[in-house]
């Protein structure tokens, strides 16, 4: 090859390589990135939880406006209740909107209003359980597609829970409480309304008080393949009534949560032909959290 060619040769070669790192130099300038970490992720899915980019901007930007504005019955309005709020170091049971009000300051911290304020509709995060703005402080979710409201006010992130001692009016082995949580993959609940205390009592094979812990509030044990849990603790108790947030994690990063509203009470079954008194707990109220 003369040496003009193997020139040639090598500049063609140049232009080339040139032209391809511009091309991707030009690629990485304009790829999609998000306004909320700089990273090449899809923004949050709407549809997944029934609902459209539309009706949740719509329902951020009104929440916003409700809560620098300090509209306290507006932004009660916009929660689905009862609903479980973080406040004063630990988790509340709100069933009305005057209840909440009543605890306005306690909820809707500085803290929690800025996080509010800051929020951006291309920035939440969506699942199954529904809209999460910034580290999961505030969930909402589609009653209709139109319709959203906040489910769950939660811990922020970073701050320091209490540990408190279990103060459980009502004690049961927490496997109980599955017996009335449906399948995942189901979603008719509550599937059974009414439990036989005394049998659970019973039945040491299959609800074990060795495998029992009390944390704090909870009272919690381990699932069969020790990487789980379920467990639940009192929310709220008014003579033989109760409401409990119970929890079940099968070992993943999945954790089912319901609050369980019922009372304990006793009934006269027919056993082996012979009438028994048992002691029951009769579910009254059921709600996925």
């Amino acid at each position: 090859m003369r040496e003009s060619e193997v020139v040639r040769s090598l500049l063609a070669g140049l232009i080339i390589l040139t032209a391809g790192l511009t091309a991707s130099a030009g690629q990485t300038a304009g790829a999609k990135v998000t306004p909320c970490d700089g990273s090449n992720v899809t923004g949050p899915m709407f549809s997944q939880v029934g609902t459209s980019e539309a009706a949740v901007k719509a329902f951020l930007v009104a929440l916003q406006k409700a809560v620098v504005s300090d509209d306290r019955r507006k932004v009660a309005s916009m929660i689905r209740y009862p609903i479980v709020a973080w406040a004063r170091d630990r988790d509340i049971l709100f069933k009305t909107p005057a209840s909440l009000v009543a605890s306005y300051e306690l909820v809707f911290t500085a803290a929690l209003k800025k996080t509010i304020a800051e929020a951006r509709t291309e920035c939440l995060f969506t699942n199954w359980k529904g809209v999460m703005i910034h580290d999961g402080e505030l969930w909402m979710n589609a009653l209709s597609p139109r319709v959203l409201k906040i489910i769950r006010i939660n811990r922020p992130v970073g701050e320091q829970t209490r540990d408190k001692p279990s103060k459980q009016a009502f004690k049961v082995h927490p496997k109980a409480f599955s017996l009335i949580e449906c399948w995942e993959t189901d979603s008719e609940c509550p599937v059974v309304t009414e439990i036989n205390l005394d049998a659970v009592a019973a039945n040491s094979n299959q609800f074990s008080p060795k495998d029992i812990k009390e944390e704090g509030e909870w009272i919690t044990c381990p699932s069969e393949n020790g990487r789980g849990f379920t467990r639940y603790r009192t929310m709220e108790t008014a003579g033989n009534r109760y409401t409990v947030e119970y929890q079940d994690n099968g070992g993943g990063t999945l954790t089912m949560s319901a609050a369980i509203e019922f009372i304990v009470d006793k009934r006269v079954l027919r056993k082996d032909g012979k009438p028994k008194s048992v002691r029951v707990l009769r579910v009254l109220a059921f709600r996925v959290m």
